[in-house]
């Protein structure tokens, strides 16, 4: 029934949950060694996919040539969940959602997202999830595949507003994480985070996306879990680079992607190429990448706080 594509720890935890009601393999570019009550067939090639419904909980910016050469003729899935985060570069140059990305060579195509951590999930904690599609039969398939305990889900048709958010609250993680080592101040991370609620609300509605879904599990849940749990990469990357490590360094002693560099890169790039200013990741990219020294933090913060949250350019304010 279920490809699940990417065996680390959400896509196995995805797997574990599923394997419960539906049979279930899980395909990564190795064989790994599983906990021992997740019990699965593993596979190494997506071309010995058993089944048509895929999802993809691998990196994103994997996800293109992981999947691409598996889009066409027989082997093309009937489904394909998108249960991983971040922003891609089509192939014209242009950066997108990887739901917009991949609908135009899948016919359902659904976002799963929330604020989600892999043992909370094999622990049988509650998880809170948003399933987002335009599809009503994918809706209503979804609403059954994950009607479950632990898993509570809810349903959303705005696809772009979810996939942004998931995107969004990476790098927003690592300012906090930075935030959090330099000031050790929890008003500051809850005044900051209410910010970026703002500008999110505030993006969504200029591309076109539902400004709710900042408010929502997908918005501001999956924000606030990101950058207050010490589990979080990205969180975690902040934290190293407050502590003077280089990016490089960070990764090094993370030893997982971290997926907060690269939706920040896309950010950027998606804001310049739709004439967008957003002066918060201005910033998180001058932090990141050592442009803006740590005794100028707190005076460029608060600057930016105080600004209109995004800018269009050559239209009015938002």
């Amino acid at each position: 029934m279920f490809s699940i594509i990417g065996n680390g720890h959400w896509g196995s935890a995805i797997a574990a949950y599923l394997a419960k009601t539906y049979p279930v393999e899980l395909i990564g570019r190795r064989k790994k060694t599983l906990p021992s009550e997740i019990v699965l067939p593993q596979k190494t090639s997506l071309a010995e996919a058993a089944y048509n419904h895929w999802i993809y909980a691998g990196p994103t910016q994997a996800a293109t040539s992981v999947l691409m050469p598996h889009l066409g003729g027989k082997g093309r899935p009937k489904t394909c969940i998108i249960a991983s985060k971040g922003l891609i570069e089509n192939a014209a140059g242009n950066v997108v959602t990887l739901a917009d990305y991949l609908s135009t060579h899948i016919d359902r195509v659904a976002m799963l997202s929330g604020p989600s951590f892999a043992n909370e999930l094999i622990d049988g904690k509650p998880t809170f999830l948003v399933g987002a599609t335009k599809d009503v039969g994918l809706a209503n398939d979804m609403h059954e595949w994950f009607s479950n305990e632990p898993i509570q889900l809810s349903l959303s048709q705005d696809v772009i507003g979810v996939s942004f958010a998931g995107a969004f609250k990476n790098p927003i993680a690592i300012l906090i994480g930075y935030l959090d080592c330099v000031f050790m101040s929890a008003n500051m991370r809850f005044a900051v985070i209410t910010h970026v609620n703002q500008v999110l609300s505030e993006l969504l509605h200029a591309i076109g996306a539902d400004p709710s879904t900042a408010y929502g599990v997908a918005g501001q849940g999956d924000l606030c879990m990101t950058c207050s749990v010490d589990q979080s990469r990205n969180r975690q990357m902040g934290q190293l680079l407050a502590k003077g490590y280089s990016v490089d360094d960070a990764k090094k002693t993370i030893g997982s992607m971290v997926e907060g560099l690269s939706s920040l890169n896309y950010l950027k790039v998606f804001c310049d190429q739709n004439k967008i200013q957003v002066p918060l990741i201005a910033l998180i990219s001058d932090l990141v990448y050592g442009d803006l020294h740590q005794d100028k933090l707190l005076s460029r913060l608060m600057s930016v706080m105080q600004l209109p949250t995004i800018r269009i350019q050559e239209t009015l304010d938002i």
